[in-house]
């Protein structure tokens, strides 16, 4: 599924300058290499096993909010509303990158969440969210997937099959628990593959966030841990999800 697109989208007004996750200073403080120093910010989610937190709600740089942060290189990033909060905008054109941390290549269990308002994907499709070779979120003109990678390069994946609604958000949530992928759109179980497999680790490449994604992304977290269908649920902000893998899988 790996293509390329091109797509276009309206931007917000304000901007996301260039930026760097916060590193800790020597005294106890908090510093950004090459911008001003800026305080971290509490995660939206509180989770124990949570290695990334992208919330975007500081208007001036793109900043892991993660218990221990993690370095972001990000240009062309616009921001906008979702819900009373700050958001990111971006285009084909904008970049978000995570240099590879060991904490970041998981094997399992994996839990990928994030909040997305897409324009309307093109044929050859976009990603929101790419470890090459090792776990994505694919979005095109047929839906929305998630995407895992063994160390044989063999591909475990679920899908809605359906595309999410252009210029709405959706929550999407892909759980690995080591036997069975699930996807979740706004909270509730749209799809499942059984699959017992290690995630492969070994390619050590780039987390890319947009890589030719074109729309909103929000609360885009990573967890090395698989979230339960109630902690889904409470994140899409639902209160009655479905669970349970369909039939048909």
């Amino acid at each position: 599924m790996r293509r390329d697109v091109l797509a276009t989208i309206l931007l917000a007004s304000c901007t996301f300058d260039h930026g760097v996750a916060p590193t800790a200073a020597p005294d106890g403080g908090s510093a950004a290499t090459g911008d001003a120093a800026v305080a971290p910010r509490a995660c939206h989610s509180s989770d124990p096993g949570l290695v990334l937190c992208l919330d975007f709600e500081d208007p001036a740089q793109v900043i892991d909010s993660a218990a221990v942060p993690h370095q972001i290189e990000a240009s062309g990033v616009q921001s906008v509303t979702r819900a009373g909060q700050l958001a990111a905008m971006l285009t084909p054109s904008s970049s978000i990158e995570i240099s590879d941390q060991p904490a970041l290549d998981i094997e399992m269990p994996l839990t990928m969440e994030l909040w997305l308002m897409p324009g309307v994907p093109g044929d050859h499709g976009m990603y929101a969210l790419d470890k090459p070779n090792e776990y994505d979120v694919w979005l095109d003109d047929t839906g929305a997937y998630c995407e895992l990678y063994n160390a044989s390069g063999h591909e475990l994946y679920a899908g809605t099959f359906s595309p999410l609604a252009a210029d709405a958000w959706t929550h999407l949530a892909c759980v690995y628990d080591g036997s069975t992928l699930v996807l979740y759109r706004d909270g509730n179980v749209e799809a499942c593959a059984d699959g017992q497999r290690a995630i492969a680790t070994s390619d050590h490449g780039t987390l890319q966030v947009s890589q030719q994604y074109a729309g909103g992304l929000d609360d885009l977290h990573l967890y090395a841990e698989a979230l339960t269908a109630d902690q889904v649920c409470a994140l899409a902000g639902g209160k009655a999800c479905k669970a349970g893998c369909p039939p048909n899988g």
